[in-house]
């Protein structure tokens, strides 16, 4: 891996993701999943 892909790109995406219009999104959706749910996760894994 990049240095770019070790140490800054996760960064840059748990920001975005933490974003309020994306955590307000994700208040509003989750809620409504119901029976086999499979998630397909995104994030920076920190």
């Amino acid at each position: 891996m990049s240095f770019y892909e070790e140490r800054i790109l996760p960064h840059v995406i748990a920001m975005a993701c933490s974003a309020k219009p994306i955590q307000k999104q994700r208040q509003k959706i989750v809620p409504l999943a119901e029976g086999r749910v499979l998630e397909i996760g995104f994030g920076s894994g920190l």
